[in-house]
C-alpha cells in the first residue's frame, strides 16, 4: 500500500476543540503586555477582544522567542536541581522572575496563553534526533521534547509550533503538511523548516501498513546550505506522532530530563542558553540573509541568536557564527548569564554547581 503524505490535517481530519486555559485573563494579559503587546487589559480578554488568527499567532510565536530563553540553570544552580513546569512555576518564573526553560516550560507556557486567548490547541510529544551532523543516521531519544499542535481557523486546518527547541529550533508556524511547497524560513532565509512523513527506524510494524506513516511525522531542518535541491543539506530535529502529550506525562518527562543522569546528556553534561534577537538593520546582515527561495514562506521578519554552550558563548546570523566570549570559571559564566542573557542569578549559586559535571571549577 503507498504511504500517504499529510495535506495539513490531523490524521483522519481531527478536529482539535476548544480547552480552558490554566491561566485567567489578568494572567493573560499580564503575559501580554510582557511581550510588548500592552493594548491588551484583563477586560480585553476576557471578552474576547483578541482576534485569535494565524497572523497573531505568527507573531506570539515571534514575540515569545525575542522575550523568554531557552535555558536550564535550575538544574545545576539550584539546591534541588529540578525544572518546575508546572502551569503555576512556568508563569512565575517567565513573567515575574525573568527566566526562561527548556521545551516544557517554554511550550507549557506558550499552549496556555494560546488556550486563554482561543486557540484550539494541544501539546504533543517528540524525539530529538542527537546524531552530529547533517549526513548521520538519526539517533532519536526517548519522548524527550514538547511542541503544540493549533489549528487556528475555523476549519481544521493545523499548524505545528515550537518555541521551546532552542537553536536551531523552528521560530515560525508550520503546516502539518509534507508538500514540497511547505518550506517556511527559520530565523534568516539560510534556515529553512519542512515536514517530512515516514516510519520511525525501529518500528516493530510493517512500513507499508498505513498506520506506520501516518503516525510518524519528521521535522528536517536546513541551515547552511542555500540550495534546498542539494542532497544531504537537511537535518531531522525531531520525529512526533499526532497523539496528545498530557500535562501528566511532561511532567514525568521533565522530571526524567532533569534528574536521570544520562537521559539528555547535554542537559546534564553542560550547560546550554539561547537568546533570540531581532535583527534590525538588514544591511548590516551577511550578504546570504537576502536569498529568497519561491517556495519559502516568509513574514519578512528575521532573528539571531546568542548561543552559549558550556564555557563559549556564540552570535549566530544566518550562517556565520562568532565566537563573542570564552568562560575559563563558574564565576565567569555566571557573569556571561546575566550581562549576556539577562538571567537574574547570583554569584552564590555556584554553590550547586559544585562536583556537578557541567562544574567550570
Amino acid at each position: 500500500m503507498a504511504q500517504e503524505g499529510r495535506t495539513g490535517t490531523l490524521r483522519d481530519g481531527c478536529w482539535i476543540k476548544r480547552v480552558p486555559s490554566a491561566y485567567t485573563p489578568a494572567q493573560i494579559a499580564e503575559y501580554l503586555q510582557y511581550v510588548g503587546l500592552t493594548q491588551y487589559t484583563e477586560s480585553n480578554i476576557a471578552s474576547g477582544g483578541f482576534s485569535p488568527s494565524f497572523d497573531n499567532l505568527g507573531l506570539l510565536v515571534r514575540l515569545h522567542l525575542l522575550t523568554f530563553l531557552f535555558e536550564h540553570t535550575a538544574m545545576h544552580y539550584t539546591p534541588d536541581h529540578t525544572m518546575d513546569v508546572t502551569a503555576a512555576g512556568v508563569f512565575r518564573q517567565f513573567v515575574h522572575e525573568r527566566k526562561g526553560s527548556y521545551c516544557f516550560g517554554n511550550n507549557s507556557l506558550f499552549l496556555q496563553i494560546l488556550r486563554g486567548l482561543g486557540y484550539r490547541a494541544y501539546a504533543g510529544s517528540a524525539r530529538v534526533n542527537m546524531a552530529p551532523g547533517f549526513s548521520s543516521p538519526p539517533d532519536y531519544t526517548y519522548f524527550s521534547h514538547m511542541f503544540i499542535f493549533v489549528q487556528p481557523f475555523e476549519n481544521n486546518q493545523t499548524y505545528i509550533v515550537d518555541v521551546g527547541f532552542g537553536a536551531p529550533g523552528p521560530t515560525r508556524p508550520i503546516l502539518l503538511s509534507d508538500a514540497e511547497d511547505n518550506v517556511v524560513f527559520g530565523t534568516t532565509p539560510t534556515e529553512r523548516h519542512r515536514l517530512r512523513l515516514g516510519p520511525h527506524p525501529l518500528s516493530s510494524l510493517g512500513v507499508y501498513l498505513p498506520c506506520v506513516p501516518a503516525d510518524m511525522m519528521e521535522s528536517s531542518v536546513q541551515r547552511t546550505r542555500k540550495d534546498p535541491a542539494t542532497p544531504n543539506t537537511w537535518k531531522i530535529l525531531f520525529t512526533f506522532p499526532e497523539n496528545e502529550f498530557y500535562d501528566v506525562d511532561i511532567q514525568n518527562a521533565s522530571y526524567i530530563t532533569a534528574m536521570k543522569f544520562g537521559a539528555i546528556p547535554r542537559f546534564q553534561s553542560g550547560i546550554v542558553c539561547t537568546k533570540h534577537l531581532l535583527i534590525r538593520d538588514m544591511a548590516q546582515a551577511p550578504e546570504e540573509h537576502v536569498y529568497t527561495h519561491p517556495n519559502i514562506h516568509d513574514d519578512g521578519t528575521f532573528m539571531y541568536r546568542l548561543v552559549m554552550v558550556d564555557n563559549r558563548v556564540t552570535e549566530q546570523v544566518g550562517t556565520r557564527s562568532t565566537t563573542i566570549r570564552t568562560l575559563e570559571s563558574e564565576r565567569d559564566r555566571i557573569v556571561a548569564m546575566r550581562e549576556l542573557f539577562k538571567i537574574p542569578i547570583e554569584d552564590s549559586a555556584i554553590v550547586y554547581m559544585e562536583g556537578r559535571a557541567p562544574s567550570l571549577g
